[in-house]
């Protein structure tokens, strides 16, 4: 209570979702709020978070530039956005929690783009190349946890729970149960506006 967070709108942000999912999956597995295990315990916290969010930018950048402006007490973001910022000399907190996703972001090769282009066999070399110890090193650089684990010992904070969104069932299963119509995350954002009427 009290505490103004930003975050960006899941209707509007990919990273939104990525934050609600953690969020959700956090409380599923029994480690965020009192509650075990069910999508009840997820639209609990979901309702807490959304009842102290301050601003929900359009994308998780816009979020992060707002709260660097001054805008807010926390914000949820992407761990290599604070990361980064920390490079840049700005001075920010910085939590992990206990329980969180891992973003695991897909690279693919359209064939018949790089066809058409005469680029399909270097598109390809490229994306062979990104899981390579070389660019996992880059990455880290850059704030993003490498898929090696022995390139990132000791360079970021340990998550004691990581579980990715085929934990949570894959992202079909996630868009039913937390963000269709009238599911996890539209009855905590009625729970927190019936609460404000009151």
């Amino acid at each position: 209570p009290g505490i103004e967070v930003l975050t960006p709108n899941v209707r509007t942000s990919g990273g939104a979702m990525w934050t609600f999912a953690a969020l959700s999956g956090a409380a599923i597995r029994g480690n965020a709020g009192p509650a075990k295990g069910d999508v009840d315990a997820a639209e609990r916290v979901l309702a807490d978070v959304l009842s102290n969010i301050l601003v929900m930018d359009k994308g998780a950048r816009e979020s992060i530039v707002s709260f660097e402006k001054g805008i807010g007490d926390a914000a949820i973001t992407y761990e290599n956005e604070v990361l980064v910022a920390k490079m840049e000399g700005r001075k920010m907190d910085y939590v992990v929690p206990r329980s969180t996703i891992l973003i695991e972001n897909p690279v693919a090769v359209v064939d018949v783009h790089a066809n058409k282009h005469g680029v399909d066999d270097v598109a390809k070399e490229l994306v062979a190349f990104l899981a390579t110890a070389e660019a996992q090193r880059a990455y880290t650089k850059f704030g993003l946890r490498s898929i090696l684990k022995a390139d990132e010992a000791g360079s970021f904070p340990p998550v004691d729970d990581l579980f990715t969104i085929e934990d949570l069932g894959g992202w079909s299963e996630v868009h039913a149960r937390i963000f269709a119509k009238g599911a996890v995350y539209d009855r905590a954002m009625r729970a927190v506006h019936a609460k404000d009427k009151r």
